[in-house]
């Protein structure tokens, strides 16, 4: 059995620290790898937990939504939205069912995501009273244009950021974007296990980095989707037009390692089958 528990926190910036940063956090535990099935679209089935009832996976009750947030959207609408991102960018005909709710996490982080095989509970902080939540997730209304960055990828340029910045005047402005931190959160839930090295130039604005600040939404980028797609063993992913077919290198690193004060996150190779993952 591999597990992987990330501990995250927030970092202040300046004297006053008013421009805070967010960190995300995941716990995996997988008795089996994700393994790709058949070319066809991932299906994902998310399931919201209400307050009161317990948690799948990871056990404790599930809480009220904060009491006050900007905007007037619901996490059932966040989360349907966050999930179609995803099942447009992977190509595979795996079945990924995520529970999801409000609930109390630790100091500084936004959500968490705990995984066993194609089953992952999502919890949100409600103890942050800064969301926003957007009654119109699947457009961008209450930000700027999006801004795109690229990176190189076995010496091919790749889309590696698609982000954008709230408005002065909007709803979004100092506000966690709670889309962005359910779009992050589905894709450990469909199999990214992994976080971005956002001390990267040309990566520091990819969804899966593992931090956050307020008035920043962040898409799924072509450099998530690819870096998803080749960690879990998914046949491919989604360039934003196109399907391409993942490659399949002589092996991936196998490794566990802290970054900084984020705790451990885990690196699988696809070549090693299931039941030889040795507990790290």
């Amino acid at each position: 059995m591999l597990q992987t528990t990330c501990g995250l926190s927030m970092q202040g910036r300046g004297k006053k620290a008013r421009g805070r940063k967010c960190f995300f956090a995941f716990i995996a535990s997988l008795g089996l790898a994700f393994v790709a099935t058949e070319a066809s679209a991932l299906s994902i089935s998310v399931a919201e937990v209400r307050s009161g009832n317990e948690f799948p996976l990871v056990g404790g009750k599930a809480l009220n939504a904060p009491k006050s947030y900007s905007g007037s959207g619901t996490l059932a609408a966040i989360m349907n939205s966050a999930g179609r991102s995803w099942e447009d960018a992977i190509a595979d005909g795996v079945r990924v069912t995520i529970h999801y709710g409000w609930g109390t996490l630790g100091s500084n982080v936004l959500g968490r995501a705990t995984v066993v095989q194609h089953e992952a509970t999502i919890v949100f902080n409600n103890n942050y009273k800064n969301w926003f939540v957007d009654s119109t997730p699947e457009v961008n209304n209450e930000y700027g244009a999006m801004k795109k960055k690229t990176t190189i990828v076995h010496d091919i340029s790749m889309n590696s950021a698609r982000y954008f910045r709230a408005t002065q005047s909007g709803d979004a402005k100092g506000h966690y974007d709670l889309l962005t931190v359910a779009r992050h959160e589905v894709g450990h839930g469909v199999g990214a296990l992994f976080h971005v090295d956002d001390t990267i130039k040309s990566l520091d604005q990819a969804l899966l980095v593992p931090s956050l600040m307020p008035g920043l939404r962040r898409d799924l980028s072509t450099y998530d989707a690819y870096k998803t797609a080749e960690f879990a063993g998914y046949m491919g992913y989604s360039t934003y037009g196109n399907v391409v077919a993942t490659p399949l290198p002589a092996a991936l690193p196998l490794a566990i390692s802290a970054i900084g004060a984020l705790g451990a996150l885990s690196a699988m190779s696809r070549k090693r089958a299931a039941n030889n993952i040795d507990a790290c």
